[in-house]
Formats: structure tokens, C-alpha cells, sequence
């Protein structure tokens, strides 16, 4: 009983009802009705976050503007503390996890100890509560540090990614009618289609070619020997 009191006392309480609401978001994820990534955000974590940015004028499109900037503002909090490189879903649920145990184990030895149930327990529960929160995220950071290379995602390869990227002819000839060269790359070999983009070029199969460009409305790849493309 006396666990159950504290569960459910001020500034514990807060932690957990996000317990419990973890529990649940977890529970429906494993059925896969739920996606663990569908709260990341759109983080860069090489580029430069905290950049000085123009000066722009909000106008009528100022609250726009002022939550594309809160959002920047969030995303650069959070790479300098360090969560980053996993799923923001694990993160939050880490944070809450680690404030709950600090948040329980400090009430039970202070506030819920010495203090009667009144106004100077809820006083005293708030720097507590957002103790216990800085010191969770903090916490989570040095969690999840040893995490990231399970989370890293490969760069999705798309037709305009691979384009000046080396090739390998693999059709007997490339003429203006037919060719397929092979693509090697992020660990998966693809077939493409490729025409050669100077009239008169020459490919027999096995020679190493670049891809020059992507014709969208073909679905094909235009072709320069790899001597060429270097200038030789």
C-alpha cells in the first residue's frame, strides 16, 4: 500500500500515468499497428543546427515561421543532449522510465517521509519533478549512446542519388535501343537500363561506365565511359 501511495502522489503520479501510457503504445506496437519510428523527427545530426539563419520577416506567415523555428530549436536541444540516433519512442520511453525511479526513490526518502499530504509537498514536488526529468534525458543519452549503430539507417538509394556513380556493363552491347548495366552499391546489386549519351559511343559487356542521367520518363540511364567522365 505504502508503494501504491507513492505511485499515485505528487510529482510521482506524472511519471506514472507516462508509464502507463508507454505501456499501452508499446503494447499496440508489438501487434505492428503502430509504427516505433512514427514520432522521429527529421534530424541532420552532421549538419550545423544551431546556424544563424537570415533575418525573415513573419508577416502574415509568422506562425509558420515561428514553428518551423520552435522545431528547429527542438531538434538542436535534443543532439546536444545527446538523444539522437534512435527512435524517438524509445527515447520518451526511457526518459520516463528513469525519471520514475528517481522521482519514487527521492519522494520515498524526503518529501513522502517527513511531509504530511498539503500545500508545501506540491511545492517542493515541481523542482523535483523537472530534476528528475533533466536527470532521466541525461541519463538516456548515456543509454542510448551504445544503441545507435542498431538504429543506423541506410541512405535510400533513388535515381538521382547513384547518378556519376560507376557502373558495370553487363549486356553484350549498349546501343540507342538496348542496354543494362549493374549498379553495386549498399549492399544490393541493380539492373538498370542505360543508353549511351554520345552518338557513336562504344560499350561491349564488362566495361565500367558512369552513369551521366536519369531519363524519369524512359525509367532509363544515359552512359559515358568512365575514361571520358574523368577527362583521360
Amino acid at each position: 500500500m505504502e508503494f501504491l501511495d507513492n505511485c499515485l502522489s505528487f510529482p510521482v503520479n506524472i511519471f506514472s500515468g507516462m508509464m502507463i501510457i508507454a505501456a499501452i503504445y508499446w503494447l499496440i506496437a508489438s501487434f505492428g499497428l503502430l509504427d516505433v519510428d512514427s514520432l522521429d523527427l527529421d534530424m541532420d545530426v552532421g549538419g550545423d543546427l544551431g546556424g544563424d539563419g537570415p533575418d525573415v520577416g513573419l508577416g502574415d506567415a509568422g506562425p509558420a515561421v515561428a514553428g518551423v523555428s520552435g522545431l528547429e530549436a527542438l531538434t538542436s536541444l535534443l543532439f546536444h543532449l545527446g538523444l539522437y540516433g534512435v527512435p524517438m519512442t524509445l527515447i520518451l520511453s526511457l526518459i520516463t522510465l528513469t525519471g520514475w525511479v528517481i522521482t519514487f526513490c527521492v519522494f520515498d526518502l524526503t518529501l513522502g517521509r517527513f511531509l504530511a499530504p498539503g500545500p508545501l509537498r506540491y511545492i517542493l514536488g515541481v523542482p523535483l519533478f523537472a530534476g528528475a526529468f533533466i536527470a532521466g534525458a541525461l541519463l538516456t543519452s548515456v543509454i542510448i549512446r551504445p544503441l545507435r549503430p542498431f538504429f543506423k539507417k541506410e541512405p535510400s538509394v533513388t535515381a538521382a542519388s547513384i547518378c556519376g556513380r560507376v557502373v558495370l556493363v553487363r549486356s553484350t552491347r549498349v546501343t540507342d535501343s538496348y542496354g543494362e548495366a549493374v549498379y553495386e552499391g549498399g549492399g544490393t546489386n541493380m539492373l538498370l537500363d542505360v543508353r549511351p549519351a554520345r552518338e557513336g559511343a562504344v560499350f561491349k559487356r564488362g566495361d565500367k561506365a558512369v552513369l551521366l542521367d536519369y531519363d524519369a520518363a524512359r525509367r532509363l540511364y544515359t552512359i559515358i565511359s568512365e575514361d571520358e567522365f574523368r577527362g583521360r
